[in-house]
């Protein structure tokens, strides 16, 4: 009989669930990467947020303007001078622990908000 300590041992990635010796139809629970990042707007106050690796852009966006009061469609996110899609995950992006991401909004005269190709705006 396996002792506690090594029924809830983390596997290593680089081994492979034969290495292990884990029996067919085992269940094996798998917990996604929860990352601490930090969001600012502006020269505003940041807020820390938990997100997880697996977690859509568009989702993040969603909680991000619940967090700053803000309409998610009139802004986008950026990632090291890089924006990012909607569509896309967090970890695909390259977003990990302590990660910084920044709320861009741009304005014109008439209040509508406009953005370049390049920009996406998450929805």
């Amino acid at each position: 009989m396996k002792s506690e300590d090594q029924s809830k041992k983390q596997l290593d990635d680089n081994k492979t669930v034969h290495y292990y010796k884990i029996n067919d139809y085992a269940v094996l629970k798998v917990r996604p990467a929860l990352y601490k990042i930090v969001v600012g707007y502006l020269d505003e106050a940041s807020v820390e947020m938990n997100v997880n690796a697996y977690e859509k852009l568009s989702d993040v966006a969603v909680r991000i303007g619940e967090r700053m009061i803000l309409d998610p469609k009139k802004f986008a996110i950026q990632h090291m001078g890089r924006f990012l899609r909607g569509s896309s995950t967090v970890g695909a992006n390259g977003i990990g622990d302590g990660s910084t991401l920044e709320v861009v909004v741009k304005r014109t005269k008439g209040g509508i908000v406009q953005f370049s190709d390049e920009m996406v705006i998450i929805t």
